[in-house]
């Protein structure tokens, strides 16, 4: 087992319950695997970090599972120069995956098949695709989801980000618009009701105040209450 180098367990349908019993502690031993084949067996997640030993790693094949993280790829895989992760479910690639792509750098990942989205949500995501050394197995085939839940080319997208960005600039305008004639129409009607109820509130106002006598009087015992108000019609009248 010390000299094995490829090691093929595709199509054992190992799923997530081996393979989180497996964490580091399976795979640390045998350090000299060039080649790791894991593909169609229904995993859905691995363990962060569980590739970390096999540091003569350069071949990884995790097509036709259920993923929908990268976050295995935490840890040591300086030396990866192939990552097929195609056909599975990822829609995104979290910020822990690309730290650990930029530091391996010169590597070809397979995409392909994936429900990628190219939403406003994925800008930083679209951003690094155009930065990054990575390089991407059938690049020109790639699509995702777009904003208005259209199929747009991955490779196009790319060519347009200016105008994708301003895109994006324009509904978090309009939805900081909305949300301020919004708060505006609540407070204006909050004025509003006050207004339209100015008199019940002053009448609670003293009310409240009934039993308090601020010049110091004796206190007087009141059976009823009154507020009177007088329109400005009744003052031009008297």
């Amino acid at each position: 087992m010390y000299n094995l180098t490829h090691l093929l367990l595709g199509g054992n349908k190992l799923k997530d319950s081996l393979m989180s019993r497996l964490g580091n502690r399976t795979l640390e031993s045998q350090v000299d695997y060039n080649t790791l084949t894991l593909s169609d067996n229904g995993i859905r997640s691995l363990p962060s970090g569980i590739f970390s030993n096999l540091h003569k790693l350069t071949v990884l094949h995790l097509n036709n599972n259920s993923l929908t993280d990268l976050a295995f790829l935490a840890g040591s895989l300086d030396r990866m120069i192939y990552l097929d992760i195609s056909f599975n479910q990822l829609s995104d690639i979290n910020d822990k995956a690309k730290h650990a792509l930029d530091a391996i750098g010169h590597v070809i990942v397979n995409l392909q098949g994936n429900p990628l989205k190219c939403t406003c949500g994925q800008l930083a995501t679209l951003n690094w695709f155009v930065r990054i050394n990575v390089s991407f197995k059938g690049l020109p085939s790639l699509t995702c989801q777009s904003q208005n839940g259209s199929t747009v080319g991955l490779l196009t997208l790319l060519h347009e980000m200016q105008q994708v960005e301003i895109e994006c600039w324009s509904i978090v305008i309009m939805i900081s618009c909305i949300m301020t004639f919004l708060v505006l129409c609540f407070v204006l009607t909050i004025i509003a009701l006050m207004y339209y109820k100015r008199w019940q509130i002053m009448y609670m106002y003293y009310s409240g105040k009934k039993h308090i006598n601020p010049y110091g009087y004796e206190q007087l015992d009141q059976t009823y209450d009154a507020y009177l108000s007088y329109s400005d019609y009744c003052k031009d009248q008297s």
